[in-house]
This record gives structure tokens, sequence and C-alpha cells, in this order.
């Protein structure tokens, strides 16, 4: 690898100047350029009185560029991103993380070496990240005191932080000494990158130091490679040497400069025939608790940006509630208190999804929010870029250790600010989006969508229980995604409602199959009236039911995840020989179908909860545990709807909003889950009308769901038009039924 060392010298004359630059616009003929400074084995640049930039003001830059002279007379175009000149806060290194040498970002800074700063006025501090912001949201931090004049050698950060007095700095002078590496080390493309494929299905690839690992997320034939990886220039190499099926393969990707994708160049070697073109994208950890060991003391003042002396988790937080219980302003705004209990904010030592640790964060009847220090003080810690924010949660509890679960759900409103600081005039600057979090008993993922255009900087959390109740919400592993989240196998793309016709004496058969993604599975000839219900198998996108129904026998179908529909279906039985088209038969996706694979936000939004008090049926309150998604008890893509029950009447599921104009139907399809020890009895009908009038109603059969298990059912009525349906509980017992692949046809 070639290293080279520049030395910045950064003398300025401006009130406590809040700075961030990058280091552009050098093009690659100039990289002979860079040399040593005489006597030193670094490189330098003298940024002073002579050597200053000039644009800067009292006020907020988004982005101020000047040219500036380095040691050895060679010129530099730098970038300084949300600069201020202002007294207290921040002087910050980076808006990206990185500093790049040549407008071509084909190399960058490999770490600071040291900083000297004089200044005029009260002891200054510094932060400093060892950890590329861009590249891995996870930063290894170091704080130090400065004195003005005296040079600090530092551990090669990435980008620093320092922190001005609240009365006022004047900077004369910053001194950086930094090495300048190209990007021949492949370690800075450390962690994982994901992306999909053109055989349309997912993979990892996570890069450690040099090793490799490609990992197939959702392929029914898993991968599991490794091997080594070698970086010249943004060339990386990956050749893999295990399992044998693939030793010898080699993938060639193009990485940009911010570590942020890997783009696909070619493949060679064996087993190549089995993987996909595939271009890959960085997956951001934005936090996992696992770097804390206590949960610390907060802050106690909103303008004290000095005494940085918050510790632990709560030291990284700046926490508020709303006085009048419906503040909507800026972070530390009219209205807002800070946070002054023990319990609002920590974390548990053992109770963590993917670690031994996660959040325990308060909500109750008040507004509570919770932002991230760096985010308030204008940090540059970059969390990510992409298209995904992820997180998991176990649900709520009743104390902030997570020891007891509460029976009740819980409400997060989650922020992404794409600003490097949070005050009054960025404040909207964000992505958010409210979770109704389900009283699970397991850990459930979470997602929201981001801009991916955008830079996202920090986040935070609003907290607010309808119910008035103190709640502990545990929250874990926050990543950002470039491409499809982690986590889903193909069974669950799979799963959904499927229907198509065999061709037999010019007749139709309508052939009808429901997939759940744990294996379940209901077919069924209609015009024969022969069903089954039992398990099907996937394998390398073949779909097959084995079934005990002589005229059915072995289903087979082809699984085309790029239109989703079962192509090439076949049965085995006896009604293969009346089937002209046997072999070829289409299933495609059930147009009026709810896969209820939403979260408990989207899914009110699409289905609302009835119930009969002295014999009028009438909705919920919209409670936030009516209607909640759930993924312990489920049939499709590991989700499910739960319906609270009710003991004083029937209670039931509709859809939110009729069927605009109607449709033509004569079939009602679900699976109902009955967490009881004894059968349940229900009944189902369809309206000819809007509104729900009784008057519409058309009564279909009464069922039963059969005692701790999933129960398909599927209930007919006479052709015609349908606006709108019902599934109703008489029992008046109270049970929280559940449903799922629900669809009308």
């Amino acid at each position: 690898m070639l290293t080279r060392k520049e030395k910045i010298l950064l003398p300025i004359g401006i009130t406590a100047l809040t700075l961030s630059f990058v280091v552009v616009g050098f093009s690659s003929a100039n990289l002979s350029h860079f040399k040593k400074s005489s006597g030193l084995d670094h490189y330098t640049l003298t940024l002073d009185a002579n050597n200053a930039p000039s644009a800067l003001t009292s006020s907020y830059q988004d982005s101020v560029t000047g040219t500036y002279t380095t040691a050895d007379g060679n010129s530099i175009t730098m970038n300084f991103v949300k600069a201020k000149s202002a007294s207290g806060k921040h002087v910050d290194l980076a808006s990206r993380g990185m500093i790049y040498n040549f407008a071509s970002e084909s190399g960058g800074i490999s770490g600071i070496t040291a900083i000297t700063v004089s200044y005029t006025g009260s002891t200054m501090g510094l932060r400093t990240s060892v950890a590329n912001a861009l590249s891995n949201g996870t930063a290894v931090e170091n704080s130090y005191s400065l004195t003005s004049g005296t040079r600090l050698e530092l551990p090669s950060p990435r980008y620093f932080s320092i922190l001005a007095a609240d009365g006022g700095n004047v900077i004369t002078s910053i001194s950086i000494e930094y090495s300048c590496g190209l990007n021949d080390n492949v370690n800075r493309l450390n962690g994982e990158y994901t992306g999909t494929g053109d055989n349309y299905y997912r993979y990892s690839l996570t890069l450690n130091n040099g090793a490799v690992t490609l990992h197939s997320l959702d392929n029914p034939t898993e991968i599991t490679a490794t091997g080594t990886a070698t970086l010249s220039g943004n060339s990386l190499q990956c050749s893999f040497t295990s399992p044998s099926a693939y030793n010898g393969l080699v993938y060639n990707f193009t990485a940009d400069a911010q570590s942020h994708s890997l783009t696909y160049v070619s493949k060679s070697g064996t087993g190549n025939a089995n993987v996909p073109q595939v271009s890959l994208y960085r997956v951001y950890n934005v936090e996992d608790f696992e770097s804390y060991s206590s949960s610390g003391n907060g802050w106690d003042t909103y303008s004290n940006a000095t005494k940085y002396t918050a510790t632990g988790l709560k030291g990284d937080w700046v926490c508020e509630y709303a006085n009048n219980n419906s503040s909507t302003g800026p972070i530390g705004g009219q209205g807002w208190s800070k946070m002054g209990s023990e319990d609002y904010l920590k974390y548990s030592s053992n109770k963590g999804h993917n670690g031994s640790k996660a959040l325990a964060l308060k909500g109750n009847s008040n507004t509570m929010r919770f932002f991230q220090a760096s985010g308030y003080y204008g940090v540059p810690r970059v969390i990510g870029k992409g298209n995904k924010l992820s997180f998991w949660t176990k649900g709520a509890f009743t104390n902030s250790d997570l020891g007891t679960a509460s029976s009740l759900c819980a409400n997060v409103t989650v922020f992404a600010f794409y600003t490097q600081q949070v005050n009054s005039s960025t404040f909207n600057s964000r992505t958010e989006k409210e979770f109704v979090i389900a009283n699970s008993n397991d850990w459930q993922e979470y997602t929201m969508d981001l801009d991916p255009n955008k830079t996202y900087y920090s986040i935070g959390f609003l907290t607010r229980n309808h119910d008035g109740t103190a709640k502990y919400l545990s929250l874990d592993d926050f990543k950002i995604y470039t491409s499809c989240p982690y986590g889903a196998d193909l069974s669950e793309t799979l799963a959904g409602n499927f229907k198509g016709y065999g061709l037999a004496s010019n007749k139709q058969h309508l052939i009808i199959l429901s997939l759940g993604s744990h294996g379940k599975s209901y077919i069924e000839l209609a015009g024969d009236n022969h069903t089954t219900s039992g398990t099907y198998t996937f394998t390398n996108n073949e779909v097959k039911i084995t079934t005990n129904v002589r005229k059915i026998g072995t289903f087979t179908g082809t699984y085309d995840i790029a239109t989703n529909t079962i192509k090439n279906c076949s049965f085995s039985g006896t009604i293969s020989g009346d089937l002209n088209n046997n072999g070829s038969i289409t299933l495609n996706s059930i147009e009026h179908s709810w896969t209820c694979d939403e979260e408990s936000t989207e899914l009110r939004e699409i289905f609302r909860r009835r119930y009969q008090a002295s014999g009028t049926w009438q909705f919920d309150n919209d409670n936030d545990d009516r209607i909640v998604s759930i993924n312990y008890q489920s049939i499709s893509n590991g989700r499910a709807l739960r319906r609270r029950g009710y003991s004083s009447g029937p209670v039931s599921i509709v859809l939110r909003n009729d069927f605009s104009g109607g449709i033509t139907a004569s079939n009602l399809i679900f699976w109902i889950y009955n967490p009881t020890n004894s059968a349940i009895a229900f009944r189902t009908w369809v309206y000819r009308g809007t509104s729900l009038s009784s008057g519409s109603e058309v009564d279909g059969e009464v069922k039963n769901a059969a005692a701790n298990s999933w129960t398909f059912v599927q209930i007919g009525f006479e052709k015609g038009t349908v606006y709108n349906f019902q599934i109703a509980d008489f029992t008046n017992s109270g049970v929280a039924l559940s449903y799922d692949n629900i669809a009308i046809y």
C-alpha cells in the first residue's frame, strides 16, 4: 500500500469557529505533487491569517468552498460544510467523516496523526472518532483537553470536533497532521454489504481485514463461501476457497471512495454459474448499545456545551418531556423540559436482541422525546445512507429493567435526521414514522423508509402511550440498509394466495392455492370440490404438495419471484388425465388478498375492529391494542393480524373502507388462529351494499377455529357484487383471535 502524509494547519482568527471540511478538488494529475514537507514525516497545510476561509460568517453556511495552500505550495480546494462563526458549540471536521485529497476520490486520509490549536479565551476540548463515520456508524471516541499552541498526538481518528467555551473563543490557528493513503487498503471496506442479484435473490458480502464471506439470504439453495479479498485502487477482487463447490470462484467489484457500494464487474471460476451478478451496498450499524457499560448521567442544561461531563448511555442523548403534553416545537423549544427521573433512558445488560444489551425507553401518558446528543450539538457523526431504517423490539415492559412484560401495546415515533445539527431551523429536516409495538413474546423487526438520496446523521424517538400507563420499550440493533433488509427467506416471500385454471373438455377447473411461510398450505380443485390442507416443501424454486386426495395426488409448480406467480403447475392424481394443460398451468396472486405482513399502524389502516354492545354493532375507539401485528403466530411472511377479544358481546374485523364500486366475488378464504384449548365458533358474511348496512348482509356458514392451531377457512356465497366482509366471534369469551392470508375472489 502506498502511504502519504500531509499536515493541515488551520489558523483562522474567527470567533469560536464551528468548522467542517472535506479536501476535494485535486485531479489525479496532482497526485505526484503530494510530498512530505521539509523535515517532516507527514504532509502539511497551513491555514492562518494569510491562508484562511474568509467566506465564513457569523451564521451557518450550507457549503463554503475555498482554495488553500500546503506547506509545499500545492493548492487544495476545501469544502467547509455547516460551518459557523459564533460562540459555543463545536468545530467539526468532515461532513461525511472523510477527507479526500483529490477530486477523483480515488484516495483518502488514512488517519490524523496530530493537531495543534492556538486560541484565546477559555480552555477548549477535543473529541475524536477512530471510525470512518460513513463506513461504520459505530465510532470509537476519545476526549482530550486542548492547550493553546501545544501539539497533541492522536490515534488516527477520521474526524474530530473541537468544543469551544460558552463565552466564546478566538481560534487563531488549527494545525492538522495526517497520513493520506490510496484506497489500496482493503480494510477500509470492512463491514457488511447486501444486494439483490439478477436472479432476484438477496445476498450479503462481509469483509473483515481481507477475509470475505459470501452468503445467500433467501435462496433456497443456501450459499456460504469464504476466501480472501484484495483492493487495488478501487478494484476489489474476492477470491473464494471454501467450500470445494466454490474453490476458485472469483468476484470482481468496483468500490466507491466512501465504502458505500460495491458495483459488480465480473465473476469467473468454480461455481460461478450458481451465483448471480450482484452489486452490493453498505449496511450501516446505527446503534446496537453493546458499547455501553453503564446507563450513566444525562445532560443538566441545554446551554452548557463545554460541560461534556455527561456519561454512559444517557450522556449520548438529550431527553425532554412536554410540559403541556401537546408541544410540537423543536428540541429544547418552548413547552419542553429536561428529563428529571432516573428511569427515562436506561440500558439492559442482558436482554438484547443480537448480543446482550438493549435500550430501555420510557413512555407514559406524557409526551417524551429523545435525541442523540451528536445531532443536537452538530457533531457530524454520519449514521448512514440508504432506503430502510431497521430496528428490533421485544415489546413493552412494566419496569426499566425489562423484567416483566406488559400486557399492553406501546407507541414510539422514530426520527431520522438528515441535517448535522438538529435545531429550530432544521428540526423538520427528518424522516419519521410512528410504530404501534405489539405486546409480543418475541423479538420483532420494524422498518421505515428513508430517502436514499440523503445522508442521515442522527436518530431520535418520541413516546406517548394512549392508555396512560407507564411502560418501558426494549429497542435494539438499529441499522440502515441500502439494499433489501436482511432476514427474510424465500418461503416467506412465496407466502400468499394464488388462483388459476386447469382446462379439461373446454371447461375451466378453478384452482385455489394458499401458502404460508411455515410450510402450511391449502389446495383446492373447486370444480370437483376436492380439498386438502397440509404442508408444502420448497426446493430449487419448486413448490411441492403431496396430498392424500386421489384426484389431486402430488401438486408441483415453479415459483417465479419476478412476477409472483407459480408456473408449470401439474397434478399427478386422476385429474391429470383430464387436464390438457397439465404441466403448464399458471397460478396468479389473487388481486384482493391481504397477507397481513404490515406493521400495526398499517394494518389498522386496512382493517377495523367492531363489537356489539346492547345489540348494536359499533366501531372501537382505535386504541392501539385493538388490532396489532404479531410475528409469533403467523402463516405468511412471519406476521399476522391479532384482533383483541371482547367479553360482553360479539366482536369482529372488517375492512376499514368499502370496496370502491364493489367487486364481483363468491368466495372468502383466510387462516384463523385460536390460542385457547377449546374450539371457537365464528361466522362470516359479506355486504352487498356500502357502510356495513345490516340490510345488505349475506350470511355465510358457521365454522370452527380449532384449538391451539391455525385453521384454513373457505366460505362461499352466491356470486355477486361485494363491498365488504366481516369475520365475527360470538362466544363473548374475550379471546384474541389472529388472522392471516385473507382473500376474497
